[in-house]
């Protein structure tokens, strides 16, 4: 396990230790070997949760699915206690096996709403720890430049050299590569969509190309691999003609920035521009599209030039 997964982990386990020690202390008569069997048994289950869920990072987790975790291990651990408690009491009135099923039903099933005050905010406990370790690590990495310097030639050179290997969010300093796995992108992504024929990642609202604050996309064709290294992200800018004024805005902004557009190909269409502007630097560009599709529309792209997303 990782550090941060480790220490989640332990957090998280001697809390619900703690608890449903304190809650076992309703039956005093209870030996103390059967609250280690519990204890251990808890523990297992707990760690095994977390070990399968730290070792699948490709694997897609979302909030509602680490929910239902949560909750089932809680009412697991709820269940455990219930049936050795059983145990624990009624073997001189019963034998182990029907005392256990006394403990897997009618006392489960009663605990189940009286015993809510232990295991719903257990299972909060559960989620939170999860969420915190299938949360998006900070992908730092060491090349990347930034701050970058108020010298103009040298702010354009440090983000060229940047944009060559990934694209960073200059508010949180995540740097992601490029050719990192569509697998992967869950643990950058604020929301995932997966409708159709494709399936669309929502990074986030974030400051890009020196202070440029965009609200950061990635999309994938349905027959492409989730396996597949993705090349590129975009922006819908807008439709009509708010849509072409931040297009305008942004092309002005990224010629002051990246210098004169590699390319041009534009054409009038009622007082509005069609087509692609493009800066061009090594082996990625960044470029401003404006198509027609039922309206005018409009778009930032950035990333690799010679990879097919």
């Amino acid at each position: 396990m990782k550090s941060r997964s480790l220490i989640l982990f332990v957090v998280c386990v001697f809390i619900n230790l703690l608890v449903g020690n304190l809650a076992l202390m309703m039956f005093p008569e209870l030996d103390f070997l059967y609250r280690i069997i519990i204890s251990l048994i808890i523990f297992i289950a707990y760690g095994t949760a977390f070990f399968h869920l730290n070792n699948n990072e490709n694997q897609n987790y979302g909030k509602w699915k680490l929910a239902g975790i949560s909750i089932l291990l809680s009412l697991f651990g709820m269940l455990v206690a219930c049936i050795f408690t059983s145990i624990g009491t009624r073997l001189p009135m019963d034998n182990v096996i029907t005392a256990g099923l006394k403990g897997i039903l009618p006392l489960f099933i009663f605990s189940i709403v009286f015993a809510s005050p232990f295991w719903i905010p257990l299972a909060i406990v559960n989620f939170v720890c999860l969420i915190y370790m299938k949360k998006k690590s900070q992908q730092m990495n060491p090349h990347f430049i930034f701050p970058y310097s108020t010298n103009k030639e040298i702010k354009r050179k440090q983000i060229w050299e940047n944009l060559q290997t990934g694209l960073l969010f200059e508010d949180t300093q995540v740097f992601i590569p490029w050719l990192t796995p569509y697998s992967e992108l869950d643990k950058y992504a604020e929301d995932r969509k997966d409708s159709g024929d494709r399936t669309n990642w929502f990074l986030g609202k974030h400051k890009i190309l020196d202070g440029f604050e965009s609200y950061v996309g990635v999309m994938k064709w349905l027959d492409i691999d989730s396996k597949k290294p993705f090349a590129q992200t975009d922006e819908f800018l807008g439709a009509e003609k708010n849509g072409y004024q931040k297009f305008l805005e942004l092309k002005v902004k990224l010629t002051d920035l990246l210098g004169e557009p590699t390319s041009i190909e534009l054409e009038k269409y009622d007082n509005l521009d069609l087509g692609n502007i493009e800066w061009s630097n090594g082996k990625v560009s960044v470029s401003l599209s404006g198509i027609e599709q039922f309206a005018f529309k409009y778009r930032l792209y950035v990333g690799l030039k010679n990879e097919k997303i």
